[in-house]
């Protein structure tokens, strides 16, 4: 898992942390559209320790001759706690344009 300077978050506020590949499986065919590389939510302050995880952290690993990929990492402040999200057992899940706004509005 990469390092994170999170010295600007307020402690009294919990976040979403998510990392996405908008370019699976090759930036020429995008037909996953972003895949999921990471997701913690209700993540207080700056404390990683204290989210929830929904997807552990998969390093980037682009399928050979699939080119040059773009890493997304997306951070939201959450407007309070959210209680449960499920994927129905699945560990790393395709995201879609839904699902990201989906997170954002959990968030606000």
């Amino acid at each position: 898992m990469p390092s994170f300077d999170m010295t600007l978050f307020q402690s009294d506020k919990l976040y979403t942390l998510a990392l996405v590949d908008p370019d699976a499986p090759s930036p020429n065919d995008r037909k996953f559209g972003c895949w999921l590389h990471f997701w913690q939510y209700n993540i207080q302050g700056s404390d990683l320790s204290t989210g929830t995880t929904l997807a552990d952290f998969v390093p980037s690993g682009p399928g050979e001759g699939s080119g040059l990929h773009t890493y997304v990492w997306l951070l939201y402040q959450q407007s309070g706690l959210i209680e449960e999200i499920s994927f129905k057992g699945q560990k790393h899940i395709p995201v879609s344009s839904s699902n990201l706004a989906a997170m954002q509005n959990s968030s606000e």
